[in-house]
């Protein structure tokens, strides 16, 4: 008995050693990660970019040798398969590469379920990436306010198609190109600067860093970029209360000045970009002549009708207007006029598909008017609801309550209060981009970002921040 005993004490006590073992090593696992990921997802290459969630997790699991990571990431993958072949019985014309297709564009977000978040609580880490991010908005602000220059003295103007010469290194030349590298270098900005402000107010230096970030926002001129961080904002200082604005005055006035720079910069650089926000709600919500406003209708109207389904489960990944769904009909690279097929790609699309989206893209595509991607028949919280139904977006948005909560709960120190300020900003900013294209399978523009919000999210609520 006594021999079983020891045993068994031996067993958990290496078992106790191996797992602090194991969780000792994500701070620099989740370093190497994140340094992987500033290169890929910063670089031109966007195909490298959808790879850098997978590529993040295997760093993560070679150098932690964390089974928890291993049986997290194989149980995402068993649902994933238990659940597409019941939406192939019911969803007509059902795609298998379309739905095996979003499991990897949806990466970001499989990376975030799969690190766990409470062994990041470490400060050095912590410390190493707020660094680093500073550096890296140093220079891709830098590189991106020179873009805008040129831009400037080859039109003449920063107004109107100028800013979408910014882009940082994700577009390493100088030319337009209708490439969404101008939305994804702007979106990576305002994380960064998200990111960095609580240091930088409440360490009082970098404030030269964050206003070369928004002038670099600024000439990237991405209107519902900018428009979205002020909402954002805005409803973070109402959740946190207005104490906020007396108890942390000094904070809460830069933040103020921040956004009117931004603003009345946009407003005098590029007028005719800033006036055209008015002509685009209009046209969204009102007239509604545009095939993002149809498409929205359509399944209103008809789709949650003729598929019962829909409106409760959705009729499956990448079987709609989602990334993966687009990418799957073999239409997407390219665009629907001249495509440009992926190599051993099948192509093919879902009958849903083919009544709500097919035209309205291809009359999207074909007409000047709808080039702005507030007019594409797409965008992440559609894709969301029609491919996942209410199931999938409430779980979103109770994950996104929840975060809240937990994030105002622990930032209840006034020391720690811009910091639960921003990191709120920065999920409730990547949360309302989804109402303008499928941003959240783009890792290029979100990746980066969702990793600093991890980090962020683990220091303020495991880490040195509650303990103070």
């Amino acid at each position: 008995m006594a021999t079983l005993a020891r045993s068994q004490l031996k067993r958990q006590v290496s078992h106790a050693v191996t797992s602090s073992s194991s969780k000792s090593k994500f701070p620099s696992a989740y370093w190497i990660a994140f340094l992987v990921a500033l290169v890929l997802c910063w670089s031109p290459s966007k195909l490298l970019a959808y790879f850098a969630p997978w590529i993040c997790i295997l760093v993560m699991l070679l150098f932690t040798r964390s089974k928890q990571i291993l049986i997290r990431l194989l149980l995402i993958f068993t649902i994933w398969m238990i659940i597409l072949p019941i939406y192939a019985i019911i969803t007509p014309g059902f795609v298998w590469h379309s739905a095996l297709l979003s499991l990897f564009t949806y990466g970001t977000f499989i990376f975030v379920l799969t690190i766990p978040t409470k062994p990041l609580a470490d400060k050095s880490l912590f410390d190493k990436i707020l660094v680093t991010a500073r550096w890296v908005l140093l220079f891709e602000s830098i590189w991106g306010i020179v873009q805008g220059v040129v831009g400037f003295m080859r039109s003449g103007t920063f107004d109107r198609g100028n800013g979408d010469v910014v882009t940082g290194t994700i577009r390493l030349s100088f030319d337009n190109a209708n490439d969404f590298s101008n939305p994804m270098f702007a979106t990576n900005i305002v994380l960064l600067i998200t990111f960095l402000v609580p240091s930088s107010l409440q360490e009082n230096k970098s404030k030269l860093l964050l206003i070369l970030g928004c002038i670099a926002l600024v000439l990237a001129s991405v209107v519902h970029a900018i428009v979205y961080l002020v909402i954002s904002l805005l409803v973070t200082i109402l959740i946190f209360s207005p104490t906020f604005m007396y108890k942390y005055s000094r904070g809460a006035m830069v933040i103020i000045l921040i956004l009117s720079f931004i603003l009345v910069s946009f407003f005098t650089l590029a007028p005719q970009n800033f006036s055209n926000l008015t002509p685009y709600v209009q046209r969204v919500f009102i007239d509604r002549d545009n095939s993002r406003s149809q498409v929205v209708e359509n399944i209103i109207t008809e789709g949650i009708y003729r598929y019962p389904w829909l409106a409760f489960i959705g009729i499956g990944p990448g079987q709609f207007s989602s990334r993966a769904g687009l990418i799957g009909t073999g239409l997407y690279f390219g665009g629907p006029i001249t495509p440009t097929p992926i190599p051993f790609l099948p192509q093919g699309m879902s009958e849903p598909f083919e009544r709500y989206v097919i035209d309205l893209w291809i009359e999207a595509a074909t007409s000047p008017a709808n080039a702005s991607s507030t007019f594409q028949p797409f965008f992440s919280l559609l894709s969301i609801f029609v491919e996942g139904g209410m199931l999938l977006t409430g779980f979103v948005f109770l994950t996104i309550i929840g975060l809240f909560w937990r994030v105002w709960r622990n930032s209840r120190p006034v020391s720690f209060r811009l910091h639960g300020m921003m990191l709120c900003t920065s999920i409730l900013f990547i949360l309302m981009i989804g109402l303008q294209e499928n941003y959240w399978e783009v890792p290029q523009a979100i990746f980066v970002g969702a990793m600093l919000i991890k980090v962020s999210y683990s220091y303020l609520c495991y880490g040195v921040a509650r303990k103070s």
